[in-house]
């Protein structure tokens, strides 16, 4: 309407002629046949100026406005902006279309040249071709038809152009013409051309052109393949039409009387029936035939008209015959048809020939056809045949009709009383209460004829009335029943009569007048109800359904006085059930004061509403309603009476699609998500299944049943089958989010129903595949199980070597504890042999076999000493100490070791060294073990005359050492366990050399143990190679490198190692000593100790389980130190309780109380911390050196021993504790004459001597003699107290310690404190004083008995 002036507009509408419209009856369409609804920018519309209209695949409307593209699905309005931003900067561009190609694309373009395609996948318009960039600037695109070839034909104002986009070439086809529109058809491959000059076709299968018109400005084209006629719209000039077969134009009243406006869009609607979209006229209708036309849809000013604006442009058909209007003002009207048609009977103002009032209460079909209603008004008949009214009765409200068998009809009402009335000659009786004996109330509710043509009236007030007509001379009868507020009556079977009442319900036996009343009390029939009934049926004698005012429908069986109730809760659409009506299915239909439902009864019952359709009455009134004999029902309401036939409502009431919108995954960011959008999309819409990542497992599934008539009824359940057990309750939300749904595979089901029906419409699913995090895949799973087995293998590995493990250990145990024990005898073979071999006398007979005793002796210790090599390193942490070493050099005097034993069996053996220095860093003594094994083996293994040789290579990385011999060789099949424990060849055990199996294996461990290996090659009788390969430099044993000065401890340790091991005895020793006792008696006088003590033989403890050892040493020792000895640590403590001794010698594995523990006590108690203590023992570890050294051990010796070492070692200790008594003594007096310059040790050496404790005694002993030196009542007794010690015990404690009895070291402190002051000049009487004697005299003869010179004389 825009494009040309108003003035102009005015002038058509002006110059029409009035014309009346035909209102044929074979009409096809009419404006009363839909209902209509309208989208706005009120309702989401982007612009209410419309353009285009277009239905797509999924049934979904599209609009194109002013502004953009819309897309209504029935619920909402979705916008979608063609040009990005909200300014429009090409100002041709306001007008937008829509089209589809034939692959039902959408396609979208602009007037300015803009062509957009709709991508569903993403839900966005891309723009695809600019035609100003093909053609020219300053364009103007009307129409666009895309072929299916999918070559673009423009309609431009400068011509048709054809764009072939697969080539990019674009041709002007009809050039200089100004092209409208263009219309394709495709039942003779024709192209119609519409322009403002004329109309022109073209053959699509030649190109050649036709024109069809000329001198006409043409607005809209449509070809009806069905009767051939084309259908030609102008812009001011009407309608014309063309009939294709002839080429000639129609022309009749009906085209001639269309109006001279531009036709925007002409559509088929239907077989019969064209419309034409009016620009100014709103819509017309003609038939296919062109013999009728009509004005369909317009927007009266006069009247509401059906449209909001008459400048249509747009019109579109939907695949449910739903017509959709577009305006250039109105935005959109939409015309659904309705599917259902009811028959509204009304009172029609001042028109007689009508129902006479809406209010109908009653309905009834009489013995002719003709339908009486009784309402608030009075009684009106329609009489079908003639099609005329009558009405009888006026002003009276009636409630209920009844036939009787003469063809007279029965009403009664409001204070009306009982009226018989005859439809030709009116009323025949009138019944009312006036006349006693008959009627007992004038409001009557319910009339009913029985089998036995009697009448039954009931009401609110008075009894049931029962009344027989007069007949064959019988007068007629009236009988009354005790029973009231009656609303209903129905007759059951021949005998009985059932009444509604507002108190239950009533069984009534005509033949005995007897009845029965049921449910007047809900709880007792177990149900929630009320007892005032409307209505009832019977489906059997012995059941009732029967409707409430406000608790439902109820279903009573008659035996057990128990009901079933069904209310809204069960989709009733109201719980005031007015009637009761079945149809010719067993449906039980249900008038309610909110519209119609019914019930199917089987195979469990189950409600459907059908109150909501269009054109049928809500409100019903009770008890208003009849079954014609055709099967219609008709239902009064408070609107008029409505006519259906019920099985046209048994069936699915309409049909609405199921779709998937979207399906949506939230993500981090918004580029993100429309991404995931994207992909999502395009799987709903291939139909497979949604695959979801282990994290994308809360998703939003949107979906619609398009319905544009009944969408509000929709209501939709869903189901997510997998992780949900039940369907949702209906709703009408058109999505549902699920949230962190475990992984797995799940199928989406959601199904859309009817609300008011109760009836699926349809039903969609999805299936959903959440992957497994990476963690629980399949794969991850396979790495599960091979670890978890390789756990359970390395696990019963691990159990079965620590069971392994301990059985070996406990069985190397055995062996160490016999090692052990055997160690002690070997000492005592060992010894004695020893002491033997110095004796005189001996034969040269018993010299010779007293060296095959001390040789096999020996074999016996060094098997003993590696068995104890091996456990001490399969059972502890072994360190190394290395050092640096010349190879070269440790080499060859290994060589040399070995050489009287390789002349012994004439074994040639050769070291071959390079000339270069060979420096290795290794720990020494566990080195020696290395070769010490190989040479071994070498040797025992190589026959006489045989060969061994040893080189040594070296490179920038390693050293190697090659021991070869010429020996027995090791089997082939004993080469993989030759490093195994306890493991010796069958070739080495029938070689009869002694072996324990563990040489190799110990070399092995002590090679890796310097980072190094040892490999080997043999052959069976032609000897063996052993490899060792050291790594060079010192990095790899940085940890291990002894520090550049070397501890005490280690000194000692190494001392020991060295003692252990010689087998040359230390430097000769006198052990000619006087003869002592052997017993050591401990008697003191009466105020001192046994001074004898001080010149009697040291004492000895010695502390040893073995008999026969404890006697070997204490017989060996008698002659030189009195000997204690006792059999374990328990009878050792027990006897220093109260006694002392000089030295203890304590074995270390021995039972109860072991030596490092007895030890320990010994060290830790104060009365016997300053005894010195050597440990004897079988281990010959470092570590267990260590312990026993750190238990506070003095010494420390291994078995088996030479008696002659323990001797040097006890002399050496009693020694140092003569040394270390001189050192305390002098440094405990106050001043020390010159002492001998022999006699004098470095301080430090002898305080280390000394533990703390027995420094802090001899501390606190000379600070508290001091203090008393002028006391001359200072006792011994009172030292001891301050002390806390006993007497003995003190005396022992200081004369261990400094070799000096108590009264002795008194007596000597005072005699050098007098010196001292008498140095200073001071007079003897005074200092004789100053250190406590009274008795000057005596003090001077004291004096020189000590220093051998008097007082007076000393200085």
């Amino acid at each position: 309407m825009k494009r040309f002036p108003a003035l102009y507009l005015l002038t058509i509408f002006l110059l029409l002629p009035a014309f009346p419209i035909l209102a044929q009856s074979d009409k096809q369409v009419n404006s009363h046949s839909f209902t209509y609804q309208y989208l706005t920018t009120k309702e989401g519309l982007s612009n209410q100026r419309v353009f285009s209209i277009l239905e797509d695949k999924k049934g979904f409307i599209w609009i194109s406005t002013r502004s953009g593209v819309d897309c209504f699905n029935g619920r909402t309005v979705k916008n979608y902006s063609l040009f990005g931003e909200d300014i429009i900067v090409d100002g041709a561009g306001r007008m937008i279309y829509l089209t589809k190609d034939s692959h039902e694309t959408l396609w979208a373009y602009t007037s300015a040249g803009k062509v957009f395609k709709y991508d569903p996948i993403s839900d966005a318009f891309t723009l695809e071709i600019d035609v100003a960039e093909l053609t020219e600037k300053g364009i103007f695109l009307n129409n666009l038809f895309i072929d299916s070839s999918d070559c673009f034909w423009f309609g431009l104002k400068n011509g048709l152009f054809c764009y072939d986009s697969t080539n990019r070439h674009i041709e002007n086809i009809l050039e200089k013409k100004c092209i409208n529109t263009i219309h394709f058809s495709p039942s003779d491959e024709t192209l119609y051309i519409a322009t403002t000059e004329g109309l022109y076709k073209r053959n699509q299968q030649n190109g050649t052109i036709t024109t069809l018109l000329t001198e006409c400005y043409i607005q809209s084209v449509f070809y009806d393949p069905a009767t051939h006629l084309l259908w030609i719209g102008t812009f001011n000039s009407g309608v014309k039409v063309q009939d294709t077969r002839t080429g000639d134009f129609l022309s009749n009243e009906s085209l001639n009387q269309l109006p001279h406006l531009p036709y925007r869009s002409i559509i088929p609607y239907d077989p019969q029936t064209l419309l034409l979209g009016v620009d100014g006229a709103g819509v017309y209708a003609a038939t296919r035939d062109t013999g009728y036309s009509w004005s369909f849809l317009n927007a009266n000013l006069e009247e509401e008209g059906e449209l909001k604006g008459n400048g249509i442009y747009a019109l579109c058909k939907d695949s449910s015959s739903n017509l959709w209007i577009g305006s250039y003002t109105g935005g959109v009207a939409y015309a659904n048809p309705k599917k259902y048609l009811f028959e509204l009977t009304q009172h029609e103002y001042k028109n007689p020939q009508s129902l006479i009032n809406n209010h109908v209460n009653a309905i009834l079909e009489d013995h002719e056809g003709d339908l009486w209603y009784a309402t608030n008004q009075g009684i009106s008949v329609h009489l079908l045949k003639s099609g005329t009214w009558k009405h009888f009765l006026k002003e009276n409200v009636f409630l209920t009709l009844c036939n009787d068998e003469n063809g007279n009809v029965w009403t009664g009402g409001y204070g009306t009383g009982v009226y018989c009335l005859n439809k030709h000659t009116g009323i025949r009786q009138h019944l009312t209460t006036e006349r006693p004996g008959t009627l007992t109330t004038n409001y009557i509710y319910s009339i009913v004829e029985d089998n036995n043509k009697n009448l039954w009236f009931g009401g609110i007030y008075g009894n049931l009335i029962r009344y027989t007509p007069s007949q064959a001379g019988k007068a007629e009868q009236f009988a009354s029943y005790g029973i009231t507020l009656i609303n209903s009556i129905t007759t059951v079977g021949k005998d009985t009569i059932a009444l509604a009442t507002a108190n239950g319900l009533y069984l009534l036996n005509k033949q005995t007048g007897n009845f029965k009343q049921y449910f007047t009390s809900p709880s007792n029939a177990d149900t929630r109800s009320n007892s005032f009934i409307y209505s009832m049926y019977f489906p059997t004698p012995d059941k009732v359904w029967f409707g409430t005012d406000g608790g439902g429908i109820n279903l009573l069986d008659l035996k057990t006085g128990k009901a079933v109730t069904y209310s809204t809760a069960n989709g009733l659409p109201s719980n005031y059930i007015y009637s009761i009506l079945p149809d010719n299915k067993g449906h039980l239909w249900l008038s309610t004061d909110k519209g119609l439902a019914y019930i199917t009864t089987s195979p469990s019952p189950a409600i459907t509403n059908i109150g909501f359709l269009d054109g049928l009455a809500n409100e019903f009134n009770f008890m208003s309603y009849t079954r014609l004999r055709n099967g219609d029902f008709v239902y009064g309401s408070t609107n008029g009476a409505v006519r259906f036939n019920p099985e046209n409502f048994t069936r699915p009431l309409y049909k609405a699609p199921l779709l998937f919108t979207s399906f949506e995954v939230p993500q981090k960011s918004r580029e993100k998500t429309e991404e995931k959008k994207i992909q999502f999309n395009r799987m709903l819409n291939e139909g497979k299944t949604i695959e979801l990542k282990y994290n994308e497992n809360s998703f939003l599934i949107s979906f619609i049943s398009v319905s544009y008539q009944y969408q509000q009824d929709i209501h939709y359940s869903y189901l997510l089958e997998g992780f949900e057990q039940n369907w949702s309750a209906p709703t009408n939300e058109l999505s549902i989010r699920y949230t962190n749904i475990p992984p797995g595979n799940y199928t989406f089901h959601v199904k859309s129903m009817s609300k008011n029906a109760g009836q699926q419409l349809d039903g969609h699913t999805i299936r959903i595949h959440i992957a497994q995090p990476y963690w629980n895949t399949a794969v991850a799973w396979l790495i599960y199980i091979i670890l978890l087995t390789g756990i359970t293998y390395f696990i019963w590995r691990f159990f079965a070597n620590k069971m392994e493990k301990k059985h070996f250990s406990e069985k190397i145990q055995f062996f160490i504890n016999t090692a052990h024990d055997i160690r002690t005898p070997v000492t005592l073979i060992m010894a004695p042999l020893s002491d033997l071999s110095k004796e005189d006398g001996l034969s040269g007979e018993g010299k010779r076999y007293l060296q095959i005793a001390r040789k096999n002796t020996e074999k016996l210790y060094n098997l003993i000493t590696q068995l104890l090599d091996f456990q001490k390193i399969d059972t502890t942490h072994l360190t190394l100490q290395v050092a640096e070493y010349d190879l070269k050099s440790y080499l060859q005097e290994k060589v040399l070791n070995f050489q009287s034993l390789c002349e012994s069996k004439k074994i040639r053996m050769e070291l071959s060294v390079p000339e270069a220095p060979v420096s290795l860093w290794m720990d020494k003594d566990k080195t020696d073990k290395i070769f010490d094994n190989l040479l071994s083996n070498a040797v025992k293994y190589t026959p006489v005359g045989g060969t061994i040789s040893i080189t040594i290579e070296q490179n920038d990385k390693k050293i190697t050492v090659e021991v070869k011999d010429s020996g027995i060789g090791i089997p082939r099949k004993a080469q993989r366990y030759i490093f195994s424990n306890f493991y010796r060849a069958e070739n080495a055990v029938n070689s009869k050399e002694t072996g324990s199996g563990i040489g190799l294996l110990l070399t092995r461990r002590l090679m890796k143990l310097h980072k190094g290996n040892i490999s080997f090659t043999s052959n069976e009788g032609e000897g063996s190679t052993f490899l060792l390969t050291f790594r060079k430099g010192n990095r790899h044993l940085a940890r291990y490198i002894l520090s550049g000065k070397t501890s005490p401890l280690s000194t000692f340790l190494s001392d020991i190692s060295t003692e252990d091991n010689s087998s040359e005895l230390s430097p000769e020793v006198n052990t000619d000593r006087e003869a002592g006792t052997v017993q050591h008696t401990d008697r003191y006088d009466e105020n001192e100790p046994n001074q004898t003590a001080h010149t009697a033989k040291e004492r000895i403890l010695i502390v040893e389980d073995n008999d026969d050892l404890r006697f070997y040493l204490k017989k060996t020792f008698a002659s030189i130190y009195t000997v204690i000895d006792k059999p374990d640590g328990e009878s050792a403590l027990e006897y220093l309780q109260d006694k002392s001794v000089d030295l203890i010698i304590s074995d270390v594995m021995m039972p109860g109380i072991q030596g490092d523990e007895l030890c320990r006590r010994i060290k830790s108690d104060f009365t016997t911390s300053h005894i010195p203590v050597i440990l004897l023992t079988a281990k010959t570890e470092k570590d267990a050196i260590l312990e026993g050294l750190e238990s506070g051990a003095n010494d420390y010796l291994t078995k088996p021993f030479d008696t002659e070492i323990l001797k040097t070692k006890i002399k050496g200790v009693l020694q140092n504790r003569k040394i270390m008594r001189q050192y305390f003594l002098s440094h405990s007096l106050p001043s020390v004459p010159a002492a001998e310059p022999s006699e004098k040790k470095e301080d430090t050496e002898c305080a280390n001597l000394l533990s703390a404790m027995d420094k802090e005694f001899l501390e606190r002993c000379t600070r508290l003699i001091t203090e008393n030196l002028a006391n001359p009542n200072f006792t011994i007794n009172q030292l001891s107290r301050e002390l806390a010690l006993s007497r003995t015990i003190f005396y022992e404690k200081l004369k261990a310690l400094t070799g000096q009895a108590p009264n002795e070291f008194i007596k000597l402190m005072r005699m050098t404190e007098a010196a001292n002051l008498l140095k200073q000049g001071l007079p003897v009487q005074d200092v004789a004083l100053l250190v406590g004697f009274t008795d000057s005299k005596y003090f001077s003869t004291a004096f020189k008995k000590h220093f051998g010179v008097s007082p007076s004389k000393f200085l």
